[in-house]
């Protein structure tokens, strides 16, 4: 039995996800070190609103909550949150998760979709660490051996699939929109901005600390949350159908390339620190799951998709897959006028679920993407992480 040794700090080696506590390599936007755990919720049938305590002491802020769950029927794999956008009886097949009350961990399943076995990580902070200033020798270069989430534009260790660095900012979004759109200037646009890797966020209360990653999509109607980058006006966007105001605490992240940066080789392997690596090839991240196997990534091409909600089957041509730790894809907008991640959800009405699209991995050997009869995209790309069987 391989063991991963707990409430350690893994800045130099690896990233662990571990059921214990773990002290990760990153800083919250305020100084604070963030922590991760990872919790199994195990199987969960049709039409059920699980939750369990997170146990985690002095929670101060949720910085991320994600889930991966293998489908009831065994053929294929969801990432959490799950939206169907083939129309509005598919709401039957939805999975929300979210934190809820502040001391839980929820997961509700549509009157149609229950899941075998369940994974989520939760990554928040602490009260019982002080704020402060992220260390000097990691900002901005991003050349040392930890991550930070900052307001300011930060240069992480991490490569696109075309060698070009990745780099990222958090935006505080402040509260969601009552029924509307909302838009907050992101600054990235003036910086040389060249594309979007990944746009997601965390919305909480400040009276309860109670929350849900963005993008958000409930089980039985049309009160979901949208988020998108808009190019054309350098502005994240987030739209509702009803009042979410109450959640006045909410953080957008975003992570891109820059036009200023050369196209070129990324380096074969390179030690956690020196370089996180996206490529169309297997690479070995230097991470470890929580039964100590290494886990790996692949950035699998899509291609375009286009409106008519034609299904997209893509093999993903991964040898001895055993668990999918984690599953997106980005894409640019047909109309050019800004980048959007799957899932993707449109909150306005049940009718807008045509303007949705989702992604799974279904069956085992494919990744397969579901878009709503109006919604296209282009030059779209899935990540996928996962261990494999032989290790």
């Amino acid at each position: 039995m391989t063991y991963i040794p707990s409430k350690m700090r893994y800045s130099q080696d690896i990233e662990a996800f571990s059921t214990d506590e773990v002290i990760t390599d990153k800083y919250w936007y305020d100084g604070k070190p963030i922590y991760r755990t990872v919790y199994n919720m195990g199987g969960i049938g049709t039409n059920t609103s699980a939750s369990a305590a997170h146990g985690i002491s002095n929670l101060d802020t949720i910085v991320n909550i994600k889930g991966i769950a293998e489908r009831g029927d065994g053929n294929g794999t969801l990432s959490l949150p799950y939206i169907n956008p083939t129309g509005a009886s598919a709401f039957q097949y939805d999975i929300l998760i979210d934190n809820y009350p502040s001391t839980h961990i929820r997961i509700i399943t549509g009157t149609s979709q229950s899941i075998s076995g369940t994974m989520v990580t939760l990554e928040y902070t602490k009260t019982t660490d002080s704020t402060g200033t992220i260390p000097a020798w990691t900002y901005p270069s991003g050349s040392g051996y930890i991550d930070a989430y900052s307001t300011d534009e930060f240069k992480t260790n991490k490569y696109y699939y075309n060698g070009k660095p990745i780099y990222k900012k958090i935006v505080d979004f402040g509260a969601l929109p009552n029924s509307t759109r909302k838009q907050v200037t992101a600054g990235i646009t003036g910086e040389g901005f060249d594309r979007i890797i990944n746009i997601t966020g965390f919305a909480s209360r400040s009276d309860s600390g109670a929350g849900f990653p963005i993008p958000h999509s409930t089980t039985s109607s049309s009160n979901n949350v949208l988020v998108q980058f808009v190019s054309s006006t350098d502005d994240i966007r987030i739209e509702t159908a009803t009042d979410w105001s109450v959640y006045d605490d909410t953080i957008i992240f975003i992570e891109y390339t820059k036009t200023s940066s050369p196209t070129g080789d990324i380096p074969e392997s390179a030690p956690r620190g020196d370089g996180i690596i996206y490529k169309t090839t297997e690479v070995d991240t230097g991470d470890k799951w929580i039964d100590g196997k290494p886990i790996y990534r692949k950035v699998v091409d899509i291609g375009n998709i286009s409106t008519g909600g034609a299904y997209v089957n893509t093999m993903h041509g991964i040898s001895d897959l055993d668990t999918v730790i984690g599953l997106r894809a980005f894409g640019k907008r047909g109309d050019s006028n800004g980048y959007q991640t799957i899932p993707y959800i449109h909150p306005s009405s049940f009718s807008s679920f045509n303007n949705c699209c989702l992604i799974d991995i279904y069956p085992q050997t494919t990744i397969r993407i579901i878009p709503g009869s109006i919604f296209s995209l282009d030059n779209v790309f899935a990540i996928i992480e996962y261990t494999k069987t032989t290790d």
